[in-house]
């Protein structure tokens, strides 16, 4: 792969020689502004890092997917600026975001800084074999699927940039399907063949069509769904042959940016904390043995502090639905999922390990899906 070469191949030949012999290294590779760093295992894609000036920035893609609020990421940002780490890292450890969707969004960075690239001709590149250090938070993606789909893309790109040439498009579902479509976004047709049924069997767009709210941009909703700009642009298109959405503004202002309320939820941490501090203080004077058993900790607690961590314990899990309907494109049958999906532990689950009589109901025909509650 030397530049002497009179005619040097294409990225995405090299990718493919690179795959075909089983390859670990990092291929870097001259582009427009800069220099991209394609690291490989195996001959497989495991991260992508530009060097123009355009590398992803995880803060923007968790905003605009209204995934974290405006104020909480800002925090999350100083803390890990002060701390040294990784924002990836913070956010996780503070549970603002599963490594699951971290992953989703990371694989869509790798995707979409990738997949121009593979259109783009006179990229020089070379090399450099031995261990390269990828992404910890996605799997390997096959060079394979990155052929393929920029073949796809440039065969059916301009067509779509036609219909939707800016990202800044906002669509709207057609009245009269809603209820119909929800209750398929979970439970799609099986017959493909009935033009009465809603028949949203791409899952593509079922998901796009549960996140179009007529306040989403396109750029919105390619985060959002973590599909990519492309996949996104295809199916809303494909929506819109079908009736199912219009667009109702060709340059919105997208949907505003939600900041967390901080002040209440602050009182009562505190008084929690408060509260806490006094039950622990009993207890070790009285029943130090029960400080070893999570749920004889809650039993002993007040009222006030037991609806508390109740009301957080459902939020953990509504945050762990909520990723699992991301990655998979539905709501799971049962709890137990989220725990073999690696969505939740089973001590987070069932808090403290002991269960507190968590039901939930997954539902075809509501608004939210899904019904979840645990027993008082």
């Amino acid at each position: 792969m030397s530049s002497n070469q009179k005619k040097n191949p294409s990225l995405a030949k090299m990718l493919a020689i690179l795959y075909e012999n089983q390859k670990s290294g990092v291929l870097e590779g001259m582009i427009e502004n800069g220099m991209v760093r394609i690291h490989m295992k195996g001959g497989n894609v495991i991260d992508v890092k530009l060097q123009d000036g355009s590398n992803w920035k995880l803060g923007d893609f968790l905003l605009e997917s209204g995934t974290v609020a405006e104020n909480e990421m800002e925090k999350m940002v100083r803390r890990a600026d002060k701390k040294e780490l990784a924002l990836e890292k913070v956010l996780i450890n503070h549970g603002i975001i599963s490594e699951s969707l971290l992953g989703r969004f990371i694989e869509l960075h790798v995707k979409e800084s990738l997949l121009p690239l593979l259109l783009q001709s006179g990229i020089e590149g070379r090399f450099i074999e031995g261990e390269s250090q990828g992404n910890p938070y996605i799997q390997p993606i096959a060079v394979p699927y990155f052929i393929k789909t920029a073949a796809a893309r440039q065969k059916l790109w301009p067509a779509i940039r036609e219909r939707i040439p800016q990202s800044e498009m906002v669509f709207a579902r057609v009245q009269g399907y809603e209820d119909l479509a929800l209750a398929n976004v979970l439970e799609p047709s099986k017959n493909v063949d009935d033009e009465e049924s809603f028949g949203l069997n791409n899952p593509n767009e079922r998901l796009m069509y549960y996140f179009v709210n007529s306040k989403k941009t396109v750029r919105q909703l390619a985060y959002a769904t973590c599909l990519g700009e492309f996949e996104t642009a295809a199916a809303l298109c494909r929506l819109m042959d079908r009736g199912y959405i219009h667009v109702v503004a060709e340059k919105g202002r997208g949907e505003k940016l939600r900041r967390k309320r901080v002040f209440i939820p602050l009182l009562f941490r505190t008084i929690a904390y408060a509260m806490t501090a006094t039950v622990l203080g009993a207890l070790i004077v009285e029943q130090p043995g029960a400080l070893k058993d999570p749920a004889a900790l809650l039993a002993h607690s007040p009222p006030q502090l037991t609806r508390l961590t109740k009301k957080r314990h459902i939020g953990r899990i509504e945050n762990a639905l909520k990723n699992y309907l991301l990655t998979r494109g539905e709501y799971p049958k049962t709890l137990d999922e989220l725990v073999a999906g690696n969505f939740l532990t089973q001590e987070e689950l069932k808090l403290g390990g002991k269960d507190l009589g968590t039901n939930y109901t997954r539902y075809n025909a509501t608004p939210r899906l899904y019904t979840l509650g645990l027993e008082d």
